[in-house]
């Protein structure tokens, strides 16, 4: 129906004035000593998308015109386009912003001030508001209208606007994402016609690979805010600690043929949101949707949008703002046509986030000095001894990826929290684990960094700390019902997201606040020793425990050095090193070491990390020397990551921004729909999520290059591509394709345990006498059922599969893909393949416990438990017991020989939302190492893709 109206419709478009002729602008009269916008524009507002150039034009000309306005760049994209806010306010408050900021900070901590001096301070202090627009580039409706508030500001003489300024500051935040918009604005102007496009499915409204939605590197920047990978993120978040908004707007748009939502969300809502933030919110709510009933607007609240993750821009709630969403439909440029037949002009929509906006700033006015004292006796009673966050410690021990805990602290830092460390040795009791148990007595090193929780930021911390938040029973209620009723989950995100275990830090909580040997953590640089050299030096060796010793070899390499990494542990002179650690020998080099010691220091240097020099091959014991098997040659990366096309861009991006980031070295992105590129200048290709299929042309030289010694690495939905028996490719089969095999899987399981636990009973082995009877670890298992019910059983499991959830995997520790992973490591899963394989899984899904009261009979999905033993599988997050069953002991990481190359599968994306650190040494193993220690290694890879 929608589409016979649609073309009808459009026959008279022509005929039809689409241009919205409602003023845009509130009521002047304008200061004509500002620039309006339309002079630099060349258009009315909204009439088109303002492109990241005109809108820096307009925020520097404004800074220089107006003295109601300081401007303050606060980070750089990626692209090196600036991000700034305008602070807005009547010159009296702009001279006394280091003033306010001041008192701002005081009452942030309820221990700097009484209730009088905190009441004096906060009637002295302008209401405050942070508005901002576009984190995603594509969602362009937002950066317009922040072009309207801005002039609205600046140039309007109404008294009402007057008024306001003299009692309030407000900071925009015109353009969130400058990167993802011109991205955006590129795909517009390519697509832009004579006449006007109301077609949601045309190229305007639907824009090309990757869309303008994300970063350069494909980061969705409104999942950033608590894990603070990228520059903007940071920069922002730096920013607005400073001032502690009482107000927080984020301006975004969704479904074309959707109205306008607004907050507050729906359940399930973060237990550790503050009770005012709910009460307040149902108010600014009030007041918008009586603005939009008097313009006869649709809009709704609610329905999809829930307030659990803690990652988006409500991330300021957590540290007392209050917090509002906008989604406006988004129309692109041209505007759509709508199902009940009219037509909403893009102009509108801009119109709408205005609207929005100087409402929500009116509420603010009427109340600031009430939402005020709400944020002060919140904090005084997260301060307080009733406190909920009160008595509880985390505590992280020193560890040897000295890199990886920096970028954690780094982060902790970054959002203000209190640190401090041990001074000496502290015994501790009841502490409790990442995977749910508690050791009744545990000592924790000198060294160790503990974050109390009863801190002013308490609610945040809590928030990204806390091992395994809790969905309350009837929004799980709700989730179950979609499930099985609609096929769809009412969960808009992740459910689990512990920083620790995003990290893959070892953490406890204690129940117990800071002991007195704790003293107050200080950053201090890592001491890089300068690197000598004496004449009888064999080479150098950087440990392979830290994260950047990947980095450091992948440059090296790239610099033509020859490499070799250790497979185990071993030891030189009273000298330790881990298993992956890198060693650079004069015998392996074409020019003297003494040529190369600028090079190894600026690269050392550049990563953190201090190589030592060896003087001896001979090892310690019965560990490796030198000369052995155990130190193998590497062979230098030349990766290609496959995009475009069906493929997953935050799958792409993530993996990106490891490659160019973390290892910082050269590499190819390649078109995967492109018939013409000649894999023969790669030995490592990976595929990132996607769907659909390789055409058999691109299949068929993809197996012939692997086949002469290429390492092909895919993820998610690309492992479950090649996973496929019919492609004859990988021997890795997916679940569902294997429930009639499910012993011989169960075998490998079986045989795995075996060998870990391996117990001798001499009298059997030196007996003359043969048993009589061999026993097998096969033996008294239950019997499964017939193929057809185990086929319903998994389908029925499979739609329970996680939104995002943390799971603990066990760690095949002499596996070459494994350097630098603890044996239990936290992974992130949402929804991927469940891979079954008889071959290599250096990581699987589960974890073993003891509990000596299992007898081993009993199976857990696919596969029995080892007699004694229980599996640990979920750490953080909704995980249905269904899906538990479905993924306890499937592999998460699979590698593979094929011909003189290898395949190495990932369930899911090792580098999520590029936090996920654990992971990411799995895939910087693959990237790097893959090419030395997976293949039998050739010079020439004489293949091309056709």
């Amino acid at each position: 129906m929608f589409c016979l109206l649609f073309a009808l419709i459009c026959q008279d478009i022509l005929r039809t004035e689409t241009f919205y002729s409602v003023p845009l602008l509130p009521e002047g009269p304008y200061s004509s000593d500002i620039t309006n916008p339309e002079k630099i524009l060349g258009f009315p507002i909204g009439e088109r998308t303002a492109t990241p150039e005109q809108i820096e034009q307009m925020l520097q000309i404004w800074a220089r015109e107006s003295d109601r306005v300081q401007r303050q760049i606060y980070a750089h994209s990626y692209e090196g386009r600036p991000l700034s806010v305008m602070i807005i306010s009547h010159p009296d408050h702009l001279a006394k912003l280091e003033a306010y900021r001041t008192q701002v900070q005081k009452l942030q901590d309820p221990r700097n001030l009484d209730d009088r001096e905190a009441e004096a301070v906060m009637m002295s202090l302008p209401a405050m508001a942070w508005l901002a627009y576009s984190i995603h580039g594509n969602e362009s409706s937002g950066s317009d209208a922040a072009i309207a508030l801005l002039y609205t500001m600046l140039a309007s003489e109404n008294p009402e606007i007057t008024s306001l300024l003299q009692q309030m500051i407000i900071f925009v935040d015109p353009m969130m994402n400058p990167d993802g918009r011109a991205r955006f604005c590129k795909d517009v102007e390519e697509g832009r016609g004579k006449s006007p496009n109301f077609d949601t499915q045309s190229f305007t409204h639907t824009g090309d690979w990757p869309s303008g939605r994300t970063n350069h590197y494909y980061f969705d920047l409104n999942r950033d805010f608590t894990l603070g990978i990228n520059p903007e993120t940071r920069g922002r978040v730096r920013l607005i600690n400073q001032w502690a908004p009482q107000l927080f707007v984020d301006a975004h748009e969704m479904g074309s043929l959707d109205t306008y939502l607004f907050s507050p969300a729906r359940q399930p809502i973060n237990l550790h949101l503050a009770p005012f933030h709910s009460q307040w919110g149902n108010r600014f709510a009030e007041d918008q949707a009586k603005s939009f009933d008097q313009k006869g607007w649709r809009y709704y609240t609610g329905e999809w949008n829930d307030n659990w993750y803690p990652g988006y821009s409500f991330w300021c709630a957590y540290r007392g703002s209050l917090t509002i969403l906008y989604e406006q439909a988004r129309l692109a440029e041209d505007g759509v046509i709508r199902p009940e037949g009219t037509i909403m002009t893009y102009r509108e929509s801009v119109h709408h986030q205005l609207t929005s906006s100087l409402v929500n700033l009116n509420t603010l006015l009427q109340h600031h000095h009430e939402i005020r004292r709400d944020y002060w006796q919140d904090k005084k009673f997260v301060m307080s001894p009733k406190s909920p966050y009160a008595d509880v410690t985390y505590a992280f021990p020193p560890t040897a990826n000295q890199s990886r805990r920096d970028r954690f602290l780094s982060l902790m830092q970054l959002h203000e929290f209190e640190l401090y460390e041990l001074a000496e040795d502290w015994n501790v009791n009841q502490a409790l684990d990442q995977l749910g148990i508690t050791h009744a007595r545990l000592t924790l090193p000198k060294g160790t960094v503990l974050i109390p929780q009863q801190q002013p930021n308490a609610r945040l911390l809590a928030t990204m700390l806390e091992f395994d938040p809790r969905i309350p029973n009837a929004t799980l209620a709700k989730e179950r019902s979609e499930i099985l009723s609609k096929g769809r989950s009412v969960m808009y995100d992740t459910t689990g997201w512990s920083a620790s275990m995003l990290h893959d830090l070892v953490c406890y909580r204690l129940p117990t606040d800071l002991p007195d040997k704790s003293i107050k953590f200080a950053t201090a640089p890592r001491p890089v020793k300068a690197i000598t050299l004496h004449e009888d030096d064999l080479g150098f060796v950087w440990d392979g425990a830290d994260d950047q010793s990947v980095a450091l070899a992948a440059r090296l390499m790239e610099k033509g050095y020859r490499l070799r990494t250790a497979s185990k542990a071993f030891e030189f002179h009273d000298q330790a090193f881990s298993r992956g650690s890198v060693l650079l020998l004069a015998v392996d080099q074409t020019q003297s070491l003494t040529s190369m010691l600028e090079t190894l220091r600026q690269v050392s240097e550049d990563l953190g990390l201090a190589p030592q020099t060896i003087t001896t091959g001979l090892g310690a014991g019965d560990l490796p020397d030198l000369g052995g098997q155990h130190f193998e040659l590497l062979q230098r990366p030349q990766i290609a990551l496959m995009g475009r096309g069906s493929v997953s861009s935050y799958d792409f991006g993530s993996i990106w921004h490891v490659i160019d980031n973390h290892l910082g070295i050269t590499h190819s992105l390649l078109d995967i729909d492109s018939g013409f590129a000649d894999l023969r200048r790669y030995n490592v290709i990976v595929l990132p999520e996607m769907l659909g299929q390789l055409d058999d042309q691109r299949l068929k030289a993809m197996k012939q290059w692997v086949q002469e010694g290429g390492t092909l690495i895919a993820i998610g939905n690309s492992a479950a591509l090649l996973a496929q028996e019919k492609l004859e490719f990988s021997k890795v089969r997916l679940l569902p394709d294997v429930l009639d095999k499910l012993d011989s899987y169960e075998l490998e399981i079986l045989k795995q345990w075996e060998a870990k636990s391996v117990s001798i009973t001499e009298s059997d082995v030196w007996s003359h006498v043969p048993p009589g009877q061999s026993t097998f670890p096969w033996s008294n298992l239950p019997k499964r059922a017939d193929k057809e019910e185990l086929s319903r059983q998994d389908a029925w499991r499979a739609q329970f599969m996680p939104q995002g959830a943390i799971f603990a995997t066990r760690v095949q520790e002499d596996h070459w893909l494994t350097f630098g992973a603890r044996s239990v490591l936290p992974v992130m899963f949402a929804k991927g393949p469940v891979l079954m394989t008889n071959d290599e899984a250096p990581v699987r899904f589960g974890v073993y416990e003891s509990r000596p009261e299992n007898q081993g009979k009993d199976r857990i999905g696919w596969a029995v438990q080892p007699r004694g033993y229980d599996l640990r599988l979920r750490m953080s997050g909704l995980v249905w017991p269904e899906a538990a069953d479905r993924l306890a002991h499937a592999a998460y990481l699979t590698r593979e020989s094929y011909g003189r190359g290898q395949i190495i599968l990932f369930a899911g994306s090792p580098a999520f939302r590029g936090t996920t650190f654990g992971t990411i040494r799995l895939l910087t193993n693959a990237l790097v190492y893959g090419p030395g220690l997976g293949t039998q290694t050739v010079n020439d890879l004489n293949v091309a893709l056709p």
